[in-house]
């Protein structure tokens, strides 16, 4: 233990000394890998939406964002609750919308070719006039059930998605129709997302973390400057009539952030719904957490590196300066710099061996220190801080977790700009994998 504590003072000595005696480009270069990917994207981003805003509410006033609906003709709410294999979940999920304060809305659960007890036990909600029960022996994945959904859905003028193994706060569904509301144009609307079984282990309260920066921080920011790109499939809304007049969902991996898009290039705005809440579980072991991701980052490449790429093409039909920001961005933040960290640090080892350990210790500092402002920036938005600031403070120590999450999109990304893989992932029925257009 002694010798342990001996050479850390030994590497914090030499960071000192080596640091003192640097000049300005040799810091750059130890810090680089920081200043080009997550400072820019991750927290320059959001303090200036934090200046912003704080600015706003000290001259307007803070608005009242859980008022009531009232004296408006509120809209009719479809509600597609798709699952397969789901006896323990699905119940739980459908009570969840029961509970809910918006009074005109439908629950469409579709037991999408079960071979558990899904079916059975969802019996219990056949009396219920809200709910409709449906049953497909042959399973067709997420997005064939969703439009079964959506053709037996005739009354739904929003069509609300939601997994089966989520519940939903009681308020949700009328939080997330208020922007219908309020504005003709949008066409989506993202709700919340948090983790519910962020206190089993390590793993899922890096995932919590995770979600309360990416989501919860990250689409109120991409909805606030206008590229925010899904309404994820856990939860989200859209028009109707957006939904109808692109065909509907096509076949996932990624479906959600791909219908999205799709009425997005219709010229509709996609918002976000902090206020609108659900709780969902997340992958208890890092095994299945790395397969998580690595389908997520498959449908990156697959939709918005392939499919939608022409959004970000001047000239082309839908070709806006929102869109092509969303591409770029994706483009530069997710694609190109994942590649330029490995080579970054590869590059070091290979030609100024002697910086790896402090370009390791000082890009770990950093992390830490912009971890606290984020942690900061996220309290001043919650209203749960006593429950994110516990979660939250599992980000001081994510930094071995974020550089495994970019391993996992380096290797995900390569094999689906080579392979295709996203069309033999088990997410969805081979038959049908094989049967969809290949982007």
């Amino acid at each position: 233990m002694i010798y342990i504590l001996n050479s850390f003072f030994e590497y914090i000595d030499w960071c000192i000394y080596t640091l003192n005696n640097m000049d300005a480009s040799q810091l750059i270069w130890v810090y680089l890998s920081f200043l080009i990917i997550d400072g820019p994207r991750y927290i320059f981003s959001k303090v200036i939406m934090l200046i912003y805003d704080i600015f706003k509410e000290y001259c307007k006033g803070k608005t009242d964002v859980k008022k009531i609906l009232t004296g408006e003709k509120i809209p009719f709410v479809s509600i597609l609750c798709p699952g397969k294999n789901e006896q323990l979940s699905m119940p739980r999920t459908i009570s969840s919308l029961l509970k809910q304060d918006y009074p005109n809305l439908e629950i469409l659960a579709i037991d999408d070719g079960s071979t558990d007890k899904t079916w059975e036990v969802i019996q219990l909600f056949r009396k219920n006039p809200k709910v409709r029960l449906f049953r497909r022996v042959i399973a067709g994945g997420k997005s064939s059930a969703a439009n079964m959904g959506l053709t037996l859905s005739i009354k739904g003028d929003i069509i609300v998605i939601v997994d089966s193994d989520t519940e939903y706060e009681n308020n949700a569904i009328s939080e997330i129709v208020k922007p219908f509301i309020r504005d003709p144009k949008v066409g989506g609307v993202s709700g919340d997302i948090r983790v519910r079984n962020w206190h089993k282990n390590l793993i899922t309260r890096f995932q919590a973390a995770d979600y309360l920066h990416s989501i919860s921080l990250g689409r109120r920011f991409t909805s606030w400057v206008g590229t925010l790109a899904v309404c994820s499939g856990a939860f989200g809304a859209f028009r109707r009539s957006a939904v109808e007049a692109v065909g509907g969902w096509d076949v996932g991996p990624g479906e959600d952030g791909d219908l999205t898009l799709k009425i997005r290039k219709l010229g509709y705005k996609i918002k976000f719904a902090p206020n609108s809440i659900c709780y969902t579980d997340v992958p208890e072991t890092w095994t299945g957490w790395w397969k998580q991701r690595r389908r997520w980052n498959r449908g990156l490449i697959r939709y918005k590196m392939r499919k939608h790429v022409d959004m970000a093409i001047p000239g082309t039909k839908h070709f806006t300066f929102t869109n092509m920001l969303l591409i770029l961005d994706v483009l530069y933040f997710r694609v190109i710099l994942c590649y330029s960290f490995f080579f970054y640090f590869i590059g070091a080892l290979i030609f100024t061996p002697e910086y790896v350990p402090l370009i390791l210790m000082m890009t770990f500092i950093a992390y830490f220190i912009s971890n606290l402002l984020i942690i900061l920036v996220q309290l001043y938005y919650s209203d749960r801080p006593l429950e994110d600031a516990e979660i939250l403070v599992s980000s001081l120590i994510m930094y071995p977790y974020r550089i495994l999450q970019r391993v996992i999109r380096l290797i995900s990304m390569t094999k689906e700009i080579m392979f295709r893989e996203s069309y033999s992932d088990p997410y969805v029925p081979k038959r049908v994998g094989k049967s969809t257009i290949h982007w």
